[in-house]
């Protein structure tokens, strides 16, 4: 007992700091490019002058502050990657029947708990800290979102069961959370996908030119923009004129500050758009070479698949009984998928195996959509936060990164529970390895059942899927669609 247990704390050290060591410092650098666009190249900001001293300790203090960011949010991370990854290997140990179950059943109970611990008050608490960057504060987003966890309602078996534990509950909330997430990410990335390669109309490549004349302007803007704030803080420093003046400067400011709010609103688009011409030439150019038109071609197979998709979404609501299937209770549901299904056809295994097999590629369909879209939801997340540090918009990327898959890998499970072997009954367990008190030894009694999570899984996915399709339309309507080729 006690070598089972080195030996999987061995492995998840392993795991945890080869993963801080290995993957990410490639993510990183990644999340470090996405969260940089041309508009933040330039910083400028508004403050008073200072001397060289104040500004070489207030530059030390914010490097120091932002590796700290940076070196939680890698921690977490990895953390957030380990638990996950042991999850599926004590499943496995399960259905291989290695290890005893009293250790199985303890490690799956630390690693959910830690999986819950870093996804309900670890991640928001940090995602504040970094945000607001006070102690205090920081504690209130976390509590709010705790608060509003409690109202969400359990499903009908557990809802009804009295002897249901703490964790069981905040568990199954979670996942009908991240039923929801995972479902309106896979809508936003289905119908983004049918957009790119099915249904946008053919825009012009921008041409070098174009890209010049654009930088320029830009360039002027940024020049316009820092003329005006360097006139602000002139105005702000001039201390020696008499009360009556500084109370008409104010009122006068109003106007630069108007004027400045409007030079940074227009030098934030005019960079989008650029950033938009800039991709959309390097796409035109990578259409060219093999290797793109090879992905080309994959993405209008996926995206045709994505069509498909949204397909099955429709028939899943419309008619609810097809989401019953053969193998399953009158009660239990699952992630149906018409591609999935066919393609499970094709392989020489029963039928009830079919059903298992086909909620499997189900799940990895949809965990290729949502890949197919995380780059540009992390990228939309930090232009509506307005992270102007690359450091710190990587770091609350990891973070959003870290939440995400550990509510995908604990949906996936739960989607899983009937795919995977029962553990064996003919095993032989010494008596101070079994569970004491009757517990139960199966790993999937201690996580909840997937009754209704398909449906919702249906819902949220369509209504993320005509919600990103009506907002595609307008944009381009409009003529303000731009950055769906980023």
């Amino acid at each position: 007992m006690i070598i089972e247990t080195i030996l999987l704390l061995t492995f998840r050290g392993a795991l945890f700091f080869g993963c801080r060591r290995y993957i990410l410092r490639i993510l990183y650098e990644d999340l470090q490019e996405l969260s940089s666009t041309s508009g933040e190249a330039e910083t400028i900001e508004l403050s008073l002058p200072t001397s060289s001293t104040s500004m070489d300790q207030r530059s030390q203090k914010m490097g120091t502050k932002e590796e700290r960011h940076t070196s939680i949010s890698h921690s977490t991370f990895a953390l957030c990657f380990t638990e996950s990854c042991t999850l599926f290997l004590l499943l496995m140990f399960q259905g291989l029947d290695i290890f005893t179950p009293g250790i199985r059943v303890l490690h799956f109970r630390i690693c959910l708990l830690l999986l819950l611990l870093i996804i309900l008050l670890a991640v928001p608490l940090l995602f504040s800290y970094i945000i607001i960057s006070r102690p205090l504060l920081s504690f209130v987003p976390p509590l709010i979102c705790l608060f509003l966890l409690s109202f969400i309602p359990l499903p009908s078996p557990l809802d009804s069961n009295p002897d249901i534990d703490l964790m069981t509950a905040c568990l199954s909330r979670l996942i009908v959370v991240g039923t929801i997430i995972l479902g309106a990410l896979s809508g936003f990335g289905a119908m983004r996908s049918c957009w790119l390669y099915l249904l946008a109309p053919e825009r012009p490549v921008p041409t070098d030119r174009d890209i010049e004349v654009s930088t320029a302007a830009l360039a002027r803007i940024r020049e316009d923009l820092k003329a005006r704030m360097d006139e602000a803080t002139r105005k702000t420093n001039n201390e020696t004129v008499p009360w009556y003046s500084r109370v008409v400067r104010t009122f006068g400011s109003n106007d630069i500050s108007q004027e400045i709010a409007g030079l940074q609103a227009l030098e934030y688009q005019m960079a989008l758009a650029l950033d938009d011409k800039r991709e959309r030439q390097r796409a035109h150019r990578l259409s060219r070479t093999l290797y793109g038109r090879a992905w080309n071609l994959g993405g209008k197979v996926f995206a045709v698949y994505c069509v498909i998709r949204i397909l099955s979404s429709i028939i899943n609501l419309a008619f609810p009984t097809l989401r019953r299937t053969s193998s399953s209770s009158s009660s239990e549901y699952n992630y149906p998928d018409l591609v999935a299904y066919l393609f499970s056809l094709l392989l020489p295994y029963p039928q009830e195996r079919v059903v298992a097999i086909s909620r499997q590629v189900g799940l990895v369909f949809v965990g290729l959509i949502i890949l197919s879209s995380i780059r540009l939801v992390l990228r939309s997340a930090t232009r509506v936060l307005r992270v102007t540090s690359r450091n710190r918009g990587a770091s609350l990327m990891m973070l959003l990164l870290a939440q995400l898959i550990g509510i995908y890998l604990l949906s996936t499970i739960v989607q899983l529970r009937t795919s995977f072997p029962p553990p064996s009954t003919y095993a032989t367990v010494a008596d101070d390895d079994r569970v004491p008190d009757g517990k139960p030894t199966n790993l999937f009694s201690l996580i909840p059942e997937g009754q209704v999570f398909g449906g919702l899984f249906d819902a949220s996915f369509l209504l993320a899927a005509v919600g990103e399709g009506v907002v595609v339309w307008i944009g381009d309507k409009f003529g303000a669609g731009s950055g769906y080729d980023a």
